[in-house]
């Protein structure tokens, strides 16, 4: 959640400043091509800026790493699984075993220590 906390507000501040100096389109897509950024990075390294900031990377659980810029992007998309059922996937990871969102278990994915 820090990371994503990050990020979102990294993409918040790009929105604010082109939304300030053109419009909330320009803002909105300022944003949107920064989460599309920072996730082709995440699907490259494995660590998106805020998973950077927090020393936390994304792998596979079949050891294929990094994830790969398919699977980050999509990762980005399906998590409104995670958001759907009253944001109960984002919780998920506080009582599973292997701390994985719904979107991780459908990806085979888990974020660790970096």
């Amino acid at each position: 959640m820090g990371a994503a906390l990050i990020d979102g507000l990294i993409g918040l501040a790009l929105y604010a400043v082109g939304a300030l100096i053109g419009s909330d389109f320009i803002g909105s897509l300022a944003s949107f091509i920064f989460a599309m950024w920072n996730h082709v990075r995440q699907g490259q390294t494995g660590q998106t800026i805020g998973k950077g900031v927090l020393n936390i990377r994304l792998v596979r659980l079949d050891g294929i790493n990094p994830p790969g810029v398919g699977l980050s992007i999509g990762r980005y998309f399906l998590h409104i699984v995670d958001a759907l059922p009253c944001g109960l996937g984002y919780l998920w990871p506080l009582w599973d075993a292997k701390k994985q969102t719904f979107t991780d278990k459908i990806l085979n994915t888990v974020v660790v220590t970096a």
